[in-house]
């Protein structure tokens, strides 16, 4: 008769796949649940030049978002007055100060 001192892969899967079930009914009994009840509050954060917008420009600078921006963009019939990156660049700035307030 031979004995196996190693389990075979499947029985090492399972043994794992069992702990990571145990671990989890045991959290979701420490779950707590969002009711109308549940404290909530806001933040009043600003973004000032050097806490958010410096930063995100920094980041269209490493990304090469107006290379991007340029090679894809297909220009409409009129021309805003500040041109079309910096309309899109503040438009994405205000969608940032926006992710970032909620």
């Amino acid at each position: 008769m031979v004995v196996k001192l190693n389990p075979s892969k499947r029985q090492r899967r399972n043994r794992r796949r069992a702990k990571s079930r145990e671990i989890l009914s045991r959290e979701k009994l420490s779950i707590r649940k969002i009711t109308g009840a549940t404290p909530y509050g806001y933040v009043e954060e600003h973004l000032t030049p050097f806490g958010g917008v410096l930063p995100l420009e920094k980041l269209f600078d490493a990304l090469e978002v107006e290379e991007v921006f340029a090679e894809h963009f297909i220009a409409p019939a009129r021309t805003p007055e500040l041109g079309h990156w910096r309309m899109v660049k503040g438009v994405l700035a205000l969608q940032f100060m926006e992710t970032v307030r909620a």
